[in-house]
């Protein structure tokens, strides 16, 4: 019974001194950063090709922390480069960039994972941008599928009210598509993009309407996808 008592006793104490270290490197990974917030905003229109966030923070830790990474979890946000050393107590803060490339609208929320030598767990920072249309596409990609027919296909384009523009031109960079623009009879903010795909074969092209947006004549580029399967 002793015995038994005996056993029972260190396996206790071992099982404490397990949950004492376990806490104990728990709180060896506390994040030294404090941000003063996880979440940039921001609203724009599509005539607008660049936007642009910034993360503040503070070092809350008893020692100085390096930034050994960020991370955006999308190839149209730029990290700009900063201070990576932070003293106990110090300020900091870190630059994003968000590329338009026409392909978006609407209400956007992109990722950034910032890893410190502190060993917390990456922070979470979520840019959220907002991107008004003032040139809609009735659809950005067309397909012609197998044993379909290769005729001319039609993509609407249309101008936001209020917000004056102009389509310039189109190009492709593929030889084997032709595109051209068509204004709608009765309306000056509509227009047609009629793409024609070459007779056979497979091939994919990236069509681009050219713009002229807003009183500024801001000069935008919009992309249309087109492919065909043999």
């Amino acid at each position: 019974m002793i015995n038994e008592l005996v056993r029972i006793f260190r396996g206790t104490r071992r099982f404490v001194r397990f949950g004492l270290v376990a806490v104990l490197g728990a709180s060896s990974s506390v994040a030294a950063l404090h941000w003063d917030s996880t979440e940039a905003k921001l609203r724009m229109n599509d005539s607008q090709s660049l936007g642009q966030a910034r993360f503040t923070f503070t070092n809350t830790g008893p020692a100085a922390v390096d930034i050994l990474e960020v991370l955006p979890h999308c190839g149209c946000i730029a990290v700009l480069p900063a201070k990576r050393h932070f003293e106990p107590g110090e300020k900091g803060g870190i630059s994003v960039e968000f590329h338009n490339n026409g392909l978006r609208a609407g209400p956007l929320r992109f990722l950034i994972e910032v890893t410190t030598s502190d060993g917390a767990p990456p922070a979470r920072l979520f840019f959220a941008i907002d991107i008004d249309t003032l040139v809609a596409f009735e659809r950005r990609a067309l397909y012609w599928r197998r044993g379909e027919a290769r005729d001319p296909r039609t993509v609407r384009i249309t101008f936001a009210p209020g917000h004056g523009g102009k389509l310039v031109s189109t190009s492709s960079n593929e030889p084997g598509f032709a595109a051209r623009l068509l204004p709608v009879d009765g309306d000056d903010h509509a227009f047609d993009l009629v793409i024609t795909p070459p007779a056979s074969g497979i091939a994919t092209a990236m069509i681009e309407v050219h713009a002229l947006l807003g009183p500024e004549r801001t000069a935008r580029t919009y992309t249309v996808l087109a492919r065909t399967v043999q």
